[in-house]
């Protein structure tokens, strides 16, 4: 599954995939795509574990800005100060 976000600054990029976050409680219906798709992996991936099965995730967080490119599960670092979620 792959996900492209693509706009103007503050257009709501970041919020269609990732939702409003509050620290005090999860809010369903203030999450994103990707936190609604993991909550669902995570789910059947429990549900996999009692019929012998193993269910293999990996999660990948590709950015590009000003012409640059970084893999953010790789090196969360190199955008530092920039927001981005």
């Amino acid at each position: 599954m792959c996900f492209i976000s693509y706009g103007q600054p503050a257009s709501g990029k970041s919020y269609t995939l990732f939702g409003a976050y509050d620290s005090q409680s999860v809010n369903m219906e203030l999450l994103g795509l990707v936190p609604r798709i993991v909550d669902v992996l995570l789910v059947k991936a429990g549900a996999e574990r009692f019929t012998g099965k193993c269910l293999q995730i990996q999660v990948g967080c590709l950015v590009v800005s000003e012409g640059k490119m970084a893999d953010l599960s790789v090196d969360p670092e190199i955008f530092e100060g920039k927001n981005f979620y």
